[in-house]
């Protein structure tokens, strides 16, 4: 009974106000909670994560006092005597007899009575000739041991809760994720097959080109940094080999946004930071890349010193770049798309647009990665474009969806459509409600595809539509990006039960390159 109230007391005298915090931040989170979640504010979660920092504080601080109590029982088994002393003026608390430990404040120490009394607690107080074993510990203030706590708490929390993976999120709503550690636009994104997460290389900040890369953990929502390149680029491209796939083929690019042209490739693994260094036949920036089947990658076009039709195929088994001299795209061209018509198994790609030197380009070719060959189609897309994007969609619609751009016209929110099945383009009368260039186009598992941010030439956007190819294209808004941004990458990540979209990184309004990200929940 005494025991227990012992306990009771102690619990009660330094626990209390650690409840108290805990009841009240509850209660304010669950208002903050319910407000921001009935009113979809993307940006609840920053009063999710403060909660959560806070109960983490608060229960180590309770850890702590724990710990104490914990300390004295321990204190009863190691110590030694040192002296006698009085406890005439002892206020006791404990039940009293040779293995229970009870606390009397003699000079500051915490004495442990070892003599066999059977006398309640109460009878014990004014004995002058009790004999106890005593250690003297360093007396820490509360406060102290609270700053230690949250210094300990703020690093835990922003190497460990990049993101707090939201519970009961509405879907079709951007999110704020953990920021990158670089400012980057015109860097790449890869998916990473093992784990699927997302490796970002390179791109260029306000002031430098990076040669640094790291990696996005979907399971935490953190970045990590996978150490650097050879060199730093931006304007290159970065592939996954099935057969090869711990490594990423990162090729070409450029030193500087007006530098030369890098004549080499490397192939990379982000899990291990080993690279190994490979000679291109040529140095190119803004080409295209295609993978061709689990051995090979073919690079095409792009910028030298002028804009070029050259081809270069790369082999995993010799770890080389070879060249064949029939290999080349029937028009010079950089700032082009590349798209697989079909599923991985196809070997055909289909090539659109660009720049020529500097004039935009209507022409489309088709790339036979079996044998090969460019063949440049006979029938052009209505509006020459640049800066744009080319989406497969599969079976059963199994066309190529093209958006926006730029063009001797302005920036454009007019599409295109190439149909697979008869290897023709189709005239769509339907338009993006934008108009987007350095935006990007992601296909959703339903088969709609999600146009993401970009420019409109006067300003960066936030908007994002979702064009349905069985509405014949037509365009509806959805929920708009947190920050405006271009030159972003966007990477599909697919998990069970829920895909994401992760964006990352690009230029906002006032032109200042991001390293925020954001999450779609689809």
């Amino acid at each position: 009974m005494v025991q227990t109230h012992f306990f009771i007391k102690i619990a009660y005298i330094r626990l209390h106000y650690e409840f108290t915090i805990v009841f009240v931040s509850t209660i304010i989170y669950s208002f903050l909670f319910s407000t921001l979640e009935i009113g979809q504010m993307c940006r609840s979660y920053i009063y999710e994560s403060l909660f959560i920092l806070l109960m983490v504080f608060t229960i180590t601080s309770i850890l702590v006092h724990i710990g104490s109590i914990s300390n004295t029982m321990f204190m009863f088994v190691h110590s030694k005597i040192l002296s006698n002393i009085s406890c005439s003026n002892c206020k006791c608390i404990a039940l009293i007899n040779s293995s229970v430990a009870w606390n009397c404040l003699v000079m500051n120490r915490s004495c442990i009575l070892i003599s066999n009394y059977t006398s309640n607690d109460s009878g014990l107080i004014g004995r002058s000739n009790a004999t106890f074993f005593f250690r003297e510990f360093p007396s820490i203030p509360l406060t102290t041991i609270r700053m230690y706590l949250l210094i300990l708490t703020l690093i835990l929390y922003f190497n460990l809760a990049c993101f707090i993976e939201p519970i009961s999120r509405p879907s079709n709503n951007w999110y704020f994720v953990g920021n990158m550690s670089s400012a980057r636009y015109s860097h790449t994104a890869t998916l990473l097959s093992q784990d699927n997460s997302v490796f970002i290389a390179g791109g260029a900040d306000n002031s430098t080109i990076l040669i640094s890369t790291e990696r996005y953990l979907p399971t935490t929502g953190c970045f990590q940094s996978t150490g650097n390149m050879f060199n730093s680029r931006m304007f290159h491209t970065a592939d996954q080999l099935s057969a090869l796939s711990e490594c990423v083929l990162i090729a070409g690019g450029a030193t500087s946004p007006s530098g030369s042209s890098i004549s080499y490739a490397e192939l990379y693994n982000p899990f291990t930071s080993n690279k190994t260094r490979i000679t291109m036949t040529g140095g190119r920036l803004l080409h295209i890349s295609m993978v061709l089947d689990a051995t090979h990658i073919a690079l095409a076009g792009g910028l030298a010193v002028n804009t070029i039709n050259t081809a270069d195929k790369f082999n995993i088994s010799s770890l080389s770049f070879s060249t064949n001299v029939n290999n080349t795209l029937n028009i010079a061209r950089h700032y082009s798309t590349s798209t697989r018509l079909g599923n991985d198994s196809s070997n055909i790609f289909l090539i659109v647009g660009g720049v020529n030197i500097w004039t935009p380009l209507a022409s489309i070719e088709l790339d036979n990665g079996s044998s090969d060959t460019f063949t440049l189609h006979p029938t052009s897309m209505p509006t020459e474009r640049y800066y744009h994007t080319t989406t497969y969609i599969p079976s059963p619609i199994n066309q190529v969806l093209i958006t926006g751009g730029n063009s001797n016209g302005g920036t454009l929110n007019t599409l295109s459509i190439f149909d697979v099945t008869t290897m023709s383009l189709i005239t769509v009368t339907n338009k993006m409600l934008n108009k987007r260039m350095y935006h990007t186009a992601t296909l959703l598992p339903d088969g709609k595809v999600l146009i993401i941010g970009g420019s409109n030439s006067t300003a960066t956007l936030s908007t994002c539509e979702l064009i349905d190819p069985t509405k014949n294209y037509s365009s509806i808004f959805v929920a708009s990006l947190q920050i405006g941004r271009s030159q972003h990458t966007a990477t599909f990540i697919p998990q069970n039960g829920s895909s994401n979209i992760l964006v990352c990184g690009g230029k906002n309004d006032d032109f200042d390159v991001l390293n925020s990200c954001e999450l779609y929940y689809i």
